[in-house]
């Protein structure tokens, strides 16, 4: 361990050792191979950024592993690149690390057809996730909050559905100092912080490594991505986390989707279906529902939503009466709604989930898929409180949020709980 300098500080969680450790304890040992995956974008794609520098970092602790890292063919978007050995080990087993870092993209890039290769197949023992600089910039903050956590909830219960044993540790990137940008990158990594800390995932923060600087101009190349001294830095806190994996804190390694909670919709699943749409769930004038046999994960089959020429939204949507419902108790309460979408490649229109309340549009909240995630089903999430003086609540499911296009999403189903997880609501 003398040959690399690990930051003097630890910015990482009181959870992050308990994320770390099973991977540490396989490569200590040494009695089977370990996989690591990075899930990220344009900070960690190249050989002199984290990701490979604390590959190095890992060669040299472990010379009895072989050590290969790939990185994701960002041409094809369908594959990784062949394996570069960074060290051929003196015992008989391998370290990969998978690296899906991806210039210019947000944590859903994995999610659509592209999951079962960047993802699945590699079958990680630990997950690292990198992610902000691309997540957007909106305003006010307290929508990017929303947002930025349910965007990141997509992904992480989604990977601890897939890979109950495997450790997961967030990133909060480097500072910018983009004019008008480092506000929402501080905002970003208080919220990634917040996903970490309310589900006892691993937490490393760059972001204010960078910060306690007192220099951080010095530490990036163009404003955004960290240079050889910044790209320095962010392994040396990576890999400081991996060597201090003693006294772990447990983790929770739950899903919230394999929780359960009241959930205020009526058919969430489009089970029943009287007449020509499913029963409690009603299309604009820009859209057609009808049954999907072919795509759908649960009962016999999902709501297809196809819109039609007449300009606009395309939706279906389900209107809570609170006081009918006796669902006041919710007015003041936060909400969330948790929809499982597929959207087809042809459909390049925006697809949206919203929640929206009496008090108007301009108070919902949304969810988007994300445009390059498409052919398979994902999770979208959106949560807000409910105004103090509501008197319904409008869950929404979009094809299309503008235009003209013929385009369709299926939805296989939708559930509304209380609370900021998602959670299979119980009927």
């Amino acid at each position: 361990m003398s040959r690399f300098n690990p930051a003097p500080k630890d910015y990482s969680s009181a959870t992050t050792a308990a994320n770390t450790r099973m991977l540490l304890a396989k490569l200590r040992r040494g009695v089977s191979d370990a996989a690591i995956t990075v899930i990220g974008d344009s900070t960690g794609n190249a050989p002199d950024e984290w990701v490979y520098l604390t590959a190095q970092n890992l060669a040299a602790m472990f010379p009895a592993y072989t050590v290969r890292i790939s990185t994701w063919n960002a041409t094809t978007g369908t594959e990784y690149n062949a394996a570069e050995t960074l060290q051929t080990g003196t015992g008989p087993y391998t370290l990969r690390i998978w690296n899906c870092s991806v210039p210019g993209e947000i944590p859903g890039y994995v999610q659509g057809f592209r999951w079962q290769a960047a993802v699945v197949a590699t079958a990680p023992d630990l997950i690292f996730i990198s992610h902000g600089h691309n997540l957007g910039d909106p305003t006010p903050a307290t929508y990017l909050e929303s947002t930025g956590r349910n965007t990141y909830l997509s992904l992480t219960e989604e990977l601890t559905l897939q890979f109950p044993l495997a450790g997961l540790v967030l990133i909060a990137q480097n500072p910018t100092t983009l004019s008008g940008r480092e506000t929402w990158q501080a905002i970003k990594a208080n919220v990634i912080e917040s996903v970490a800390s309310m589900r006892s995932y691993g937490f490393i923060d760059v972001h204010q490594a960078f910060v306690d600087t007192m220099n951080v101009p010095a530490y990036l190349s163009d404003g955004i991505h960290p240079n050889t001294a910044g790209s320095k830095l962010w392994a040396s806190l990576v890999t400081k986390v991996l060597i201090d994996s003693d006294n772990a804190r447990a983790r929770t390694g739950m899903s919230s989707l394999l929780l359960f909670g009241k959930n205020y919709l009526s058919n969430p699943e489009f089970s029943s279906w009287a007449a020509t749409d499913p029963d409690s769930w009603v299309p604009n004038a820009s859209a057609a529902t009808s049954k999907d046999t072919t795509t759908f994960e649960t009962g016999a089959q999902g709501c297809k939503v196809t819109s039609n020429a007449t300009s606009g939204t395309a939706q279906i949507e389900q209107t809570i009466n609170l006081a009918t419902a006796g669902l006041l108790h919710l007015r003041g309460k936060t909400v969330t709604l948790a929809v499982r979408v597929f959207v087809p490649a042809g459909n390049t229109a925006t697809v949206r989930i919203a929640i929206v309340d009496s008090t108007g549009g301009a108070n919902a909240r949304n969810m988007d898929v994300p445009g390059t995630t498409r052919g398979r089903y994902i999770w979208l999430f959106s949560t807000r409180v409910v105004d103090s003086a509501a008197t319904t609540i409008f869950a929404r499911l979009m094809a299309r949020t503008s235009g003209t296009a013929i385009v369709e999403a299926t939805f296989d189903r939708a559930y509304l709980v209380q609370g900021v997880l998602p959670t299979v609501g119980l009927v």
